[in-house]
Formats: structure tokens, sequence, C-alpha cells
């Protein structure tokens, strides 16, 4: 569990993981990479946020979530293909990167 998370509140049930999953209720949000060198975005880092509406307050609580109830895996399938989607305007050649 991540230890930045544990003081925010109780988890939610394990439903509230499996719907979250079901309904591929996350979204995509872009941080740039910039180069040190020249200041110029070199790419982006993908980073997931799930819906409110789940229960899921925050990224940290969603993949203690995942960890929590064995569907790291699951949750790593819904969030990439949200990342995919959501990068799908960007131009050839622009890196992006996942976790």
């Amino acid at each position: 569990m991540n230890p930045d998370t544990k003081n925010q509140g109780p988890l939610p049930g394990p439903h509230a993981l499996e719907s979250l999953i079901a309904q591929r209720a996350v979204s995509t949000v872009f941080q740039p990479i910039v180069c040190i060198e020249n200041a110029e975005v070199s790419g982006f880092e993908s980073l997931a946020r799930p819906d409110k509406s789940t229960g899921v307050l925050h990224a940290g609580m969603l993949f203690d979530l995942a960890e929590r109830d064995g569907k790291l895996w699951e949750l790593e399938e819904v969030t990439r293909a949200s990342a995919f989607e959501a990068s799908g305007d960007f131009p050839n050649g622009v890196l992006l990167f996942t976790n």
C-alpha cells in the first residue's frame, strides 16, 4: 500500500473497483516531460484519474484498491487503453510514457 495514501480515509469495498474496471471509468491526463537542456517538451507521461462517481477519490487510492484486490493487471489494461485512446490525436513521433 502506498504510504502517501494510507491516511486518506478507508478504501471503498471491492465492488467499487470491479465496477470501475467494468465501466472503464477512468480518464487520462498528460504531464509534459521537458528536456532540461533546451526546455522543449520531449514527450508526455500519462496519468490515470478515476471517475469521482465511483467513490475512488484519487489515483493513489485506485492503485491501492487494485493491489488489495489482486486486480492490478486488469486495472493496467483499462488505464493503458484510456491513455492510448486519449493520445490518439498526438502527432507521430511524440513519446508517450505509461506507468
